[in-house]
């Protein structure tokens, strides 16, 4: 990943109009997206002294990326791949659900098949190397906030290989334009030399793209083995574990279930996603979860039982496998959850956040799908997962210190319907966020349906900021719940956090009282 705008080169970059000439306008508002504080820097003072363009905000992770176009909604985003927590494709994603008109310009040092057609999928109008000179990439902002797909000559070289490996058929008009682009002719030469109009040609263009965003994404298959290193269902990974299955996919990498062959013990294996394994954060972040869970010796939480970098060089994390039901899962098959099992869920899920607490662990992503059931004939058996989030906070900073005192890097992560108020602002965090979410999930498990719930992330972002909860008792017609369970969970619900109940120690003993005997 190169950390500087480099000096103009010879190299070929493809706009795909040139700009009309006319009066001033209104300049193109620019959010970056980018991890390397010195290539953010430097691309927003070099655009700073360009009149045509104003750099609105600025983001160094996908989620505080798409934060930030909420807030500003910009024209262009100017989006890096691998940022830490949300990579540049979700987070493109993200934007283009919420913000369809706000152009996205994809900026990054790979220009792998898989990343490029990902990018197209998410909805990103161009895709830009990052080795190109301050021109190249005005002329590829100014482009696509004009509504045309753009290409430089290193995507082209990919789409025209990858059109002869997955054999998709293009008409001769767009394998002699992706030839030129790969030759290094420009747009208006090569509408000079076909006698066609500059738009006839991007329109080629566009349809050259079409076919790639259109194709299905790749599926791992029985006894297949990955191209990239990660590892394929029938491999014998590190020698000693067989990969039987993928149990989930995310963001930042594939869950696969495996069995140690040895001690013939069926395990849960997390690797990360070929195209973050050079991010830094991303990384820091992996390891954490290991480090996370690993210091938490508790039944109700998900065990981890080995951490380390496999001989293809990906990270990866050994867990214990729960064949469970989550309770998303049981909130789908059921209308609610009845009170004898909320206190069976419940009270251990409390008791394992109280633990981790404890140890200055907090969890920062509760919600239903986070909380894996297993039924036995005795009971249930519920288990705390996906530390993915989770960070540690230090005896001082758990404390009645005002959020802005705290400091902190303003990053939004989370899931929107289960965040509390102050993650949301992107505030520092501490116990009491923990508890906040805690209470969306235990509200929901009662109702049926989440506490706030809006029609975009920003509006549930401003329910938890500003709306007051409605009571359980008055949220569920012909169903009442004990005076007692109400105030707590309305306790757990408070807007600002010192006014919330203040220990997970005050939430388990509450819930204990109020169990049925």
């Amino acid at each position: 990943m190169n950390d500087a705008i480099q000096p103009p080169s010879a190299q070929n970059c493809q706009t795909l109009r040139t700009p009309l000439a006319g009066p001033a306008k209104a300049p193109i508002s620019i959010l970056i997206v980018e991890d390397q504080p010195l290539t953010l820097a430097g691309i927003k003072m070099s655009l700073a002294d360009i009149p045509a363009f104003a750099v609105v905000a600025t983001a160094q992770s996908g989620a505080d990326g798409v934060s930030e176009a909420l807030r500003t909604a910009p024209n262009v985003v100017l989006m890096d791949v691998e940022l830490p927590h949300m990579d540049g494709i979700e987070a493109a994603r993200a934007i283009k659900k919420m913000l369809p008109k706000t152009r996205i310009l994809m900026f990054t040092s790979h220009t792998s098949p898989s990343i490029v057609f990902s990018a197209l999928k998410a909805g990103a109008e161009g895709f830009l190397s990052k080795n190109r000179s301050l021109e190249e990439i005005t002329s590829a902002l100014k482009s696509v906030h004009q509504g045309v797909w753009w290409i430089d000559s290193e995507v082209a070289d990919t789409v025209a290989l990858a059109s002869v490996e997955s054999a998709v058929a293009l008409s001769k008009a767009e394998s002699l334009v992706l030839s030129s682009l790969r030759d290094g002719v420009t747009i208006s030469k090569l509408a000079s030399r076909l006698g066609a109009t500059e738009d006839a040609i991007t329109s080629v263009i566009k349809g050259i793209f079409k076919h790639f965003s259109a194709m299905p994404e790749p599926e791992f298959e029985p006894g297949s083995h990955s191209s990239d290193g990660q590892p394929a269902i029938g491999d014998l990974f590190e020698d000693k574990y067989l990969i039987e299955d993928i149990a989930g996919k995310g963001g930042a990498g594939l869950v696969y279930r495996a069995q140690h062959v040895y001690m013939e013990r069926e395990v849960a294996i997390k690797v990360l996603h070929s195209p973050l394994l050079k991010d830094p954060a991303v990384l820091t972040s992996f390891r954490q979860e290991a480090m996370a869970v690993a210091c938490l010796e508790h039944p109700n939480i998900i065990r981890v039982y080995d951490f380390g970098v496999a001989s293809s060089g990906f990270p990866y994390l050994v867990m214990e496998y729960a064949k469970a039901v989550t309770v998303r899962e049981m909130l789908q098959s059921q209308p609610r959850i009845e009170p004898s099992q909320f206190f069976e869920i419940f009270i251990p899920i409390c008791d394992a956040l109280r633990s981790a607490h404890a140890l200055n662990v907090i969890h920062c992503d509760l919600k239903p799908t986070n909380i894996l059931i297993k039924q036995f004939e005795s009971g249930l058996i519920p288990k705390l997962a996906d530390f993915g989030l989770a960070k540690f906070v230090q005896p001082q900073e758990v404390s009645d210190t005002p959020p802005e005192q705290t400091g902190g890097t303003r990053v939004v992560e989370g899931t929107p319907p289960y965040m509390s108020p102050e993650q949301c602002l992107a505030e520092p965090l501490d116990q009491a966020s923990d508890i906040y979410s805690l209470g969306c999930v235990m509200y929901e498990a009662l109702i049926g349906r989440p506490v706030f719930y809006g029609k975009d992330a920003m509006e549930t972002f401003h329910q938890h900021i500003n709306k007051v909860p409605i009571p359980i008792n008055r949220a569920l017609h012909g169903v009442a719940f004990p005076p007692e369970l109400e105030k707590l969970i309305d306790s757990m619900l408070k807007k600002e956090r010192h006014n919330r109940i203040q220990t997970m120690d005050e939430v388990c003993e509450t819930l204990k009282s109020l169990a049925p005997q």
